[in-house]
């Protein structure tokens, strides 16, 4: 009985089934890109994330190499300085070294930050 009131309803009411079809695959089907363009946007933050953890862990890593090397060149700034009968030449010496090992350090931190924003932008 529900079948054939089902098939008087649809040849009675045809083109509005037919309407009601093409609105309905039309929906699913935008329903579908919807849900496509919102996992690819899911992978890209995931993405972008791993890429934040791994620019901070360069930048720790960095940081604490920095951190011991300037520790070291504290040390050798208190050498200088507290040596006795130490010559101004030899003070000035170690101070230029100390000069140069600070000039090595800004240009490795210069190209810590030149590889960061590339990783930023790729």
């Amino acid at each position: 009985m529900t079948l054939n009131w089902l098939a008087a309803a649809i040849v009675k009411n045809g083109p509005l089934v037919i309407i009601a079809a093409i609105f309905l695959k039309t929906y699913i089907d935008d329903t579908n890109t919807k849900r496509e363009e919102r996992k690819e946007d899911r992978q890209l933050q995931k993405e972008n994330n791993q890429k934040l953890i791994d620019l901070t862990e360069k930048f720790a890593v960095s940081t604490n190499g920095t951190n011991s090397k300037l520790g070291g060149l504290s040390e050798k700034l208190e050498v200088h300085s507290t040596s006795s009968g130490a010559s101004l030449a030899e003070i000035k010496q170690g101070v230029k070294k100390i000069q140069e090992d600070v000039t090595v350090l800004n240009t490795k931190v210069d190209n810590i930050i030149i590889d960061n924003e590339k990783d930023n932008e790729g």
